[in-house]
């Protein structure tokens, strides 16, 4: 991915990692409220907050290993790291369903979790096309380079 694009969408992801830590502290203190919901209310955000910061190290290590002539591990490491993103795209409801459980007066809208879920899943997949776009690319340009050179 191109220097630029990838520092702006790391900009971004820490925007949003600070977004959804600001979020928690947004809470007041409700006395009617059980120990539990203080745990699994901030537990989603913090999720979020994680999935963002994934996102962050996987646009930080692109900037890093595009600059680096000898690295061979970017495309493999990119598409792991966007599986295990992929896969974390079910844990916003099983977040939403324990709040729902333990908390009376606060509660996470559906809108929240669509939200979560889409940037979660349209991001892993422009990136993965992006990738495997990459890899087409970069093999197409390796086969063609041992040609000429043979």
């Amino acid at each position: 991915m191109h220097k630029n694009v990838s520092r702006i969408f790391l900009v971004l992801h820490v925007f949003l990692i600070a977004l959804a830590i600001i979020h928690i502290f947004t809470l007041g203190s409700v006395f009617s409220e059980t120990t539990a919901c203080y745990v699994t209310w901030p537990l989603s955000n913090i999720f979020y907050a994680f999935v963002n910061y994934l996102y962050c190290w996987l646009f930080y290590f692109n900037i890093s290993e595009i600059s680096n002539p000898q690295s061979n591990n970017i495309l493999r490491v990119s598409q792991r790291f966007l599986k295990i993103i992929f896969l974390l795209s079910g844990f916003p409801p099983a977040f939403k369903l324990l709040v729902d459980h333990y908390c009376r007066n606060w509660s996470m809208s559906w809108m929240t979790i669509y939200f979560q879920i889409s940037h979660i899943i349209i991001e892993t997949l422009i990136l993965t096309i992006y990738f495997i776009w990459f890899q087409k690319k970069y093999n197409g340009f390796k086969l063609f380079y041992k040609e000429i050179i043979l």
